[in-house]
């Protein structure tokens, strides 16, 4: 699958927001979470930016990349996610 010119790219929002922080996908996805997750950011008026997926041990993450790790914390807090540091795996 070929990438359109500018368009970010997981990789990209992890050089550019090194915060990362890694919820579990629960067996039905995240369903109303998500929206929370698109509201909290639109709140703050930062901008969602996904770090793509991890599955380890049977079990799907998804990452999300901050550039404060303020509002990384403040995230992880509201949807009892993890902090990881980048290429780690949340074991």
């Amino acid at each position: 699958m070929s990438r359109r010119k500018g368009e970010r790219t997981a990789a990209k929002n992890r050089r550019d927001a090194p915060y990362l922080v890694e919820i579990a996908v629960p067996p039905g996805g995240l369903g109303a979470t998500l929206d929370a997750i698109r509201e909290w950011h639109a709140a703050r008026g930062l901008e969602a930016l996904g770090g793509g997926w991890q599955r380890s041990y049977d079990q799907d993450h998804v990452r999300w990349c901050f550039i404060d790790p303020a509002d990384a914390d403040a995230f992880a807090g509201q949807f009892g996610g993890a902090r990881v540091l980048p290429g780690r795996a949340r074991r």
